[in-house]
């Protein structure tokens, strides 16, 4: 903020600048690289100056761009009350919980200062950080810290959500997927009889981030399908699902030909397939009988016999995979051999590509009509949700810009897997893999004693599962969207097995590499003719590599 003495020498140089309401400054010590600003001169952000390189996004040049505002996440109470002896949901649900702070106000508010910024932007950037008063800053970073706190606040058992502190959330979304299942008449209740195969059941709970950043509450019941019995409980299980090769190829052709890529989510989707043979489930919890007879079955013992497969189940990938592709062949659709979760349908002489992940369905389309005509086949015979245009598949985030083209990239994924391991980002970082840096392809225990003796700690021995578990999970980026780290990596994963500190130190060097370069994206654009192939110029002059 600019002292005193200041605003009257610029009110005096600008005396014909019309007085508004001053715009919060951050003070003179702040270390977010800001200038200080006269308090009467509104304050402008450019679109250029918030979007990190290469995202395209769409604006006019010189126009400006407001920043969005958003509610700020509720805020939870420390220690909630707890209400033993209770035997239904519904005495639950109606219950008043107490918390530490009896004025506090749970209800979400919106006020003036509370804003929030575009989704690309990871709150880590210094330059995004610089296009906001400090005061913006700071409630950007509570928004997320308290999102995140909420987001992983998830119950571990079903009578901690409904005897826990958010249980007035979490017991509807219980009550929903248990209405969800009886509606879509997936089972029958029944008495139990000698020799059945009861399969145990278990409840599932996940906190979803909505676009708007609100949290919503699922529950999901599914099946310990361990406890099912091969050749008795089920048959076959191999269900295929949309390869990362033909999602990228799918986003390709979009932004070739200007194809639009939309969403779409069918809704407990393995409810539809009808299962091959009699299993039977253990009674789960929270199951209410809704009439007399259900009470005294219930009474003498009784189990659910299944009519349609449930998430859990071994074969549930499988049912539901052979129902949605009869499905679709019957509608037009014909099925691609390189990729059996690819399809196309030619109508017209238009092509409407469709991208199958399990429940997930990305859609291609360049005329509209083509795409409400596979929603009106949808809706004769599914529940679902149509989300858009597409955001996110698979872990990867995906932005189209004003030109039609699309871009992947995984900043989320990225920024959770630093946070994870706790590295932090280093300016020196700025190649994957040291220039000359020699890595033994054999074993370092084959090592003769005297040869380890001479390079002193730099082969100490770490530990393999830590080495193992950030080299997966740097695995995921480099066959996704992180090309770049693909030899890196081929490299470090040669001592998985017996991993060195040199191993190790290599390894860290390479996530902090990916810190520095996290605004890097894999882009496509209508322009390109040709297919271009990158080779290791190496000439193989690593032992062993010769042929």
């Amino acid at each position: 903020m600019g002292s005193a003495s200041a605003e009257d020498k610029h009110t005096e140089d600008r005396k014909d600048v019309p007085k508004t309401t001053p715009a919060a400054q951050p003070s003179s010590s702040s270390t977010m690289g800001k200038t200080s600003r006269p308090s009467g001169q509104a304050r402008e952000v450019s679109a250029t100056s918030v979007s990190p390189p290469d995202t395209r996004r769409s604006h006019d040049g010189g126009d400006d761009i407001k920043i969005k505002r958003t509610k700020r996440a509720r805020k939870i109470p420390d220690r909630m009350g707890f209400v033993p002896g209770l035997d239904s949901l519904h005495e639950l649900e109606h219950l008043n919980y107490t918390s530490e702070d009896p004025g506090q106000d749970n209800n979400t508010e919106e006020t003036k200062d509370e804003k929030s910024i575009s989704d690309d932007s990871d709150g880590r950037d210094e330059r995004f950080y610089s296009c906001l008063s400090e005061e913006q800053a700071e409630n950007v970073c509570e928004f997320v810290c308290a999102t995140s706190e909420e987001l992983n606040d998830i119950p571990k058992s079903f009578k901690d959500a409904v005897t826990g502190k958010d249980r007035k959330e979490w017991i509807p979304s219980v009550k929903s997927e248990l209405r969800s299942l009886i509606s879509n008449h997936t089972w029958d209740l029944i008495r139990r009889a000698r020799g059945m195969n009861l399969v145990s059941t278990k409840w599932v709970f996940k906190n979803k981030l909505n676009p708007d950043g609100t949290i919503r509450r699922k529950s999901r019941l599914v099946a310990r399908g361990f406890n099912q019995v091969k050749g008795k409980d089920w048959f076959k299980s191999y269900a295929p699902t949309l390869s990362l090769c033909s999602l990228r190829i799918l986003l390709a052709m979009a932004s070739k030909h200007r194809m639009h890529v939309h969403n779409v989510d069918i809704t407990t989707a393995y409810l539809y397939g009808q299962v091959d043979t009699d299993i039977y489930l253990s009674i789960p919890e929270g199951f209410e009988p809704a009439t007399k007879q259900e009470e005294d079955i219930l009474r003498d013992g009784g189990c659910l016999r299944l009519n349609k497969s449930i998430h859990g189940l071994v074969q549930s990938g499988y049912i539901w995979n052979r129902t949605f592709v009869k499905s679709l062949k019957s509608w037009g659709f014909r099925q691609l051999k390189t990729d059996p979760c690819v399809f196309i349908l030619d109508r017209l002489g238009r092509k409407l590509i469709l991208g199958i992940y399990v429940d997930d369905i990305l859609a291609c389309w360049q005329d509209r009509r083509d795409m409400d005509f596979f929603i009106e086949k949808l809706k004769a015979d599914y529940k679902f949700k149509a989300l858009g245009p597409v955001r996110k598949c698979l872990g990867i985030e995906i932005e189209r810009d004003f030109n039609g083209c699309y871009s992947i990239h995984q900043h989320t994924y990225l920024r959770h897997l630093l946070e994870r391991f706790k590295i932090q980002p280093s300016k020196r970082a700025k190649t994957p893999i040291p220039h000359g840096l020699e890595m033994p392809i054999k074993s370092v225990s084959d090592a003769p004693g005297d040869i380890l003796a001479t390079v002193g700690t730099k082969f100490s021995k770490v530990d393999p599962t830590a080495y193992k578990s950030l080299l997966g999970a740097l695995l995921y980026l480099a066959v996704a969207t992180r090309p770049d780290i693909s030899y890196a990596l081929s490299i470090l994963a040669r001592s998985a097995q017996d991993p060195r500190k040199i191993h190790m130190d290599a390894l860290l060097r390479l996530a902090k590499y990916l810190s520095n370069t996290s605004d890097f994206r894999i882009s496509y654009n209508m322009r390109s003719e040709h297919f271009r192939g990158y080779a290791d110029a190496s000439l193989a002059k690593e032992e062993g590599m010769k042929s």
